[in-house]
């Protein structure tokens, strides 16, 4: 379903636009891509591997893991973080992780094949998804997968002793997109945590004491058909073969405080996207390294309405401007069919907003999928003038505005070696 609203603007590469009419086509099989993997089911020979970091993982650094060939594909990763507990320096008062650890803890996540950059999860991201893309019974799981609790309740688990979290980290693997077993490198997933004091809080003294003490991948593999296999390796001898999979762009800014209309330029989101996202915070919840227990990583600020515009025009609804109720009632239940918790309305994580540009981003929003069928997106590629415009911010501090798109792209295998397509 191609995107021609912009046809009067940018002009489209060539490579762009062959990747668009595969895109659409209604023969895609796996003489182009290999979404489905005929003779693949994910749930005939599922299997666990804990895949543990080459080095100690530590606040301020980065963990390096190796995921080896054990099994054809990987269609899960979870980081099985243990902390230790949090112990205040003299004179020090309560103290407890930040509530969600996803972006608390985690900068960024990186995967690479043979030195080459696949994808990177930017810090944000994870918990933007814990947001908007979640069922209702993920939605209760991640309270205690990823600490995204009370701050009494941080403070009473922090000061018992060592805690274990899951991190459910959603990347181009859940597409089964990444061979495995034909690779002549393995896949190297790096995780670099953000120091102490960025992750933890405390109301009186200086920074307490705390430790990662154990870090590991827990992988989910899968088996595949030999035939599939020896298929898939004879045709990357010959030829490209393509995976394709949901990619993700991350762009953010500053804005002074008691800004009231924000309009930020989209520069870094990438051609064929099938759905975004923003989420509007207080530059001191997001960076506060001074311990301040009411400075969550999560909260977020209100603001009355919003749309994007192209060359001028609004684009998203036009003439009218969506109001974050209408995102997070409407769309995200409707079209991502996730879970809205209406208790939060008008505070904690109402003013993360989800948006499509699809019928229905199906495989879209889970993080464990096996193919991907797009009913729809925005072509980027076609303009260099799309902006985000939010109207009416209430805020007396500077704010940051983190803006999200998912966009289509495939994995080139070749002879044994992965490359990004890159738009």
């Amino acid at each position: 379903m191609s995107s021609n609203q912009l046809q009067s603007f940018a002009v489209t590469d060539a490579s762009t636009q062959s990747l668009k009419k595969l895109w659409s086509s209604k023969s895609v099989d796996q003489e182009i891509f290999f979404p489905s993997l005929r003779g693949t089911n994910p749930h005939t020979l599922p299997f666990f591997r804990r895949v543990s970091p080459m080095t100690q993982a530590a606040f301020g650094q980065t963990a390096q893991f190796n995921l080896d060939n054990a099994g054809d594909w990987v269609c899960q990763m979870v980081l099985e973080l243990q902390l230790s507990q949090i112990v205040p320096t003299v004179g020090g008062a309560a103290v407890s992780y930040k509530n969600d650890i996803t972006a608390a803890m985690i900068d960024n996540i990186q995967l690479f094949q043979g030195g080459t950059l696949l994808q990177r999860i930017a810090n944000d991201e994870l918990l933007f998804r814990n947001r908007c893309f979640q069922t209702y019974e993920d939605y209760q799981a991640k309270t205690e997968q990823e600490g995204i609790l009370p701050l009494a309740t941080r403070q009473a688990r922090a000061a018992a002793g060592s805690q274990m979290f899951y991190v459910e980290i959603g990347t181009l693997l859940d597409f089964l997109s990444t061979p495995l077993g034909l690779l002549t490198s393995s896949v190297r997933v790096e995780i670099t945590f953000k120091p102490l004091a960025n992750a933890i809080q405390w109301s009186a003294g200086t920074l307490p004491a705390a430790s990662i003490l154990s870090a590991n991948l827990r992988m989910k593999y899968i088996n595949c058909n030999p035939d599939i296999m020896q298929t898939i390796l004879e045709a990357s001898k010959k030829q490209s073969v393509l995976f394709p999979f949901y990619d993700t762009n991350v762009t953010l800014t500053q804005f002074a405080a008691n800004t009231t209309i924000i309009r930020f330029l989209l520069s870094e989101f990438k051609s064929i996207s099938s759905y975004m996202g923003f989420m509007l915070r207080e530059s001191q919840q997001v960076q506060d390294t001074t311990g301040n227990p009411a400075f969550e990583v999560s909260n977020s600020v209100g603001f009355v309405d919003w749309n994007m515009q192209d060359r001028g025009i609004n684009v998203i609804s036009n003439p009218d401007n969506l109001t974050p109720d209408f995102s997070k009632l409407i769309e995200q239940v409707s079209i991502f069919e996730c879970y809205v918790d209406p208790s939060q309305r008008n505070s904690v994580d109402w003013f993360y907003i989800p948006h499509s540009f699809a019928l229905h981003p199906q495989a879209a929003q889970d993080n464990h999928v096996t193919e991907i069928l797009n009913t729809g997106y925005y072509d980027y590629s076609r303009t260099q003038s799309a902006y985000l415009v939010i109207n009416t911010p209430s805020s007396a501090v500077p704010l940051q505005l983190n803006a999200y798109s998912w966009f289509l792209n495939v994995l080139i295998l070749r002879n044994g070696n992965l490359t990004k397509y890159t738009l």
